[in-house]
């Protein structure tokens, strides 16, 4: 899965949907340093959408990046808040939830 997601991130990197797949491949496959890696060469593609945001904050989150997490999670809930339908995989009491943990500890 991952040679097939990189190689369509080569092909369309600048797409949200295929950064998408390949960060949650890499997050899957144990490798949030890659995640931050590549969601860090599209900054300005990762801080307008919820679902990489979201992604970021997992990654940050794995790495035991606390503050950068919450940051990631507080974004993409303030990029989701007023949307419907949701638009994230995560459910909004997750996301909430989350961000309650990171916030205070």
């Amino acid at each position: 899965m991952t040679e097939a997601a990189r190689s369509c991130w080569e092909a369309a990197g600048d797409n949200p949907a295929v950064i998408d797949t390949y960060a949650e491949t890499l997050l899957a496959q144990g490798d949030a340093a890659g995640c931050i890696a590549l969601l860090d060469r599209q900054p300005a593609l990762v801080v307008q959408v919820a679902q990489l945001q979201v992604i970021r904050g997992r990654a940050l989150e794995a790495l035991a990046d606390r503050a950068g997490a919450l940051t990631a999670f507080q974004a993409a809930l303030h990029l989701a808040k007023n949307l419907e339908p949701w638009p994230l995989r995560e459910p909004r009491a997750e996301l909430e939830k989350r961000i309650t943990k990171l916030g205070s500890g």
